[in-house]
């Protein structure tokens, strides 16, 4: 079993055109990760985006 995890804006969007574009092109949001029973969180970026860290 795994659980899928998806950014989303939070209030304004964001700054970045190319980055709020990707944000809402899907109602489930930007897929950034996933994880799996046993596993650690798998953290996929998307540096053109300015998405490399949890954080971001």
């Amino acid at each position: 079993m795994s659980v899928n995890f998806d950014a989303r804006t939070a209030g304004s969007p964001p700054a970045d055109p190319a980055l709020a574009a990707a944000l809402t092109a899907d109602p489930d949001g930007l897929h950034i990760g996933q994880a799996r029973a046993h596993c650690d969180f798998l953290m996929r970026a998307h540096p053109q985006l300015g998405l490399t860290s949890m954080a971001a």
